[in-house]
Parts: structure tokens; C-alpha cells; sequence
């Protein structure tokens, strides 16, 4: 069981204001900490507290279950997800019994200039990927891929998986010069 939280702060209107929070979560062991697959816990937040007029409250029921897990195939470790074009393949697929339905998405960091794009992949069958993503030479990537799915059951969970990718400085040359001869050129 959780004690209850309060918090005092002022908003940026300039108002004060209290928040008091109360969450419970019970199990039938109470040696166990968190919701094992097939149990039930209640878990109630509160926002406000008991003598002023504002009080807000919600309660959920939490209820674990076994989903297939999201997991990163490119870029890994094992895996730079470079293909032909210097594009780079963003993969992920669901481990087990895929979801009825999924939305993936892959938030992209430079981590040079922290800058983040948002890539959708498209999924088929618990396989999710995209190949539109273009990297810059010299530079270090974090991936982070959230996904959203809906098992056949209508249950609707959240995962996310994390790839990484980091590309070496590369020199190209586009045209090199006809030298006829190397024989004949006069070394002073």
C-alpha cells in the first residue's frame, strides 16, 4: 500500500494549490510486490484532499497478463540496419504470438545535435519496419521504438524496444580524373 503524497507548489499563474495522492495496490500475497498474469490490483489516485472543495479521484484496475513482447531487429548491436542507398532499416517485431493489431513508432535522436524524428513503420503479421530514414556520416543515433497493440482478445497494451547505430565518417568520391600514364609522370 502506498502512504499518501502531498505536494504544495504554485502554477504559472501564480495560484497555490495542494495535491494529495493515494494509491493502493492489492494483491491476494501481500509478500508480493506488483500484479503477477492473472491477478487483479486496485489502484486509486487522488488529486486534491478531503476538506477543500477540489478533489479529484480515479480508480483503475490493473491486471497483468502475458503479451508479446516488442522487440528492436534493426539497428542493433549485432546490426547497423544499412542498406543499399545509405538508407537505414528500421525494424522491430513482436516475440510470441503477434497482436491483432499494432502501431509502431520509431523516435530517431541525433545525439550529436539532439534533434528526433518520428518515423511510422508500417506492421504485417507482428513484423513492423520502415526504410525511409536517411543518416548523416559521422554521427551517433538512438532509437527508441514505441509500439501500441491490440491483442485478439481486445486488450490493448503498450511496449517499446531500443536500437542504436552509430556511422563512421566516410570519404566518396564521385569522379576520379583519367591519369594515362603514372610511368611517365616526373617525380622531382
Amino acid at each position: 500500500m502506498f502512504e499518501p503524497v502531498q505536494r504544495e507548489g504554485t502554477d504559472r499563474g501564480g495560484g497555490t494549490g495542494v495535491a494529495t495522492g493515494v494509491g493502493e495496490l492489492a494483491s491476494e500475497d501481500p509478500a508480493q510486490a506488483g500484479v503477477q498474469p492473472g491477478q487483479r490490483a486496485r489502484l486509486q489516485v487522488q488529486i486534491g484532499d478531503q476538506v477543500t472543495p477540489l478533489r479529484l479521484q480515479k480508480e483503475f484496475i490493473l491486471e497483468a497478463g502475458q503479451f508479446a513482447p516488442l522487440v528492436a531487429d534493426s539497428p542493433t548491436e549485432r546490426s547497423d540496419g544499412l542498406i543499399e542507398g545509405g538508407r537505414l532499416l528500421l525494424r522491430a517485431h513482436f516475440d510470441g504470438v503477434p497482436p491483432a493489431e499494432a502501431q509502431v513508432e520509431a523516435l530517431v535522436q541525433d545525439q550529436t545535435t539532439g534533434e528526433v524524428t518520428r518515423v511510422t513503420l508500417a506492421c504485417a503479421s507482428g513484423l513492423c519496419e520502415d526504410r525511409s530514414f536517411m543518416p548523416v556520416q559521422g554521427r551517433r543515433y538512438a532509437v527508441l521504438f514505441l509500439a501500441t497493440a491490440r491483442t485478439a482478445e481486445g486488450i490493448v497494451y503498450d511496449d517499446f524496444a531500443e536500437g542504436g547505430l552509430a556511422i563512421r565518417d566516410a570519404l566518396r568520391i564521385e569522379e576520379l580524373l583519367v591519369i594515362l600514364d603514372l610511368g611517365n609522370v616526373s617525380f622531382y
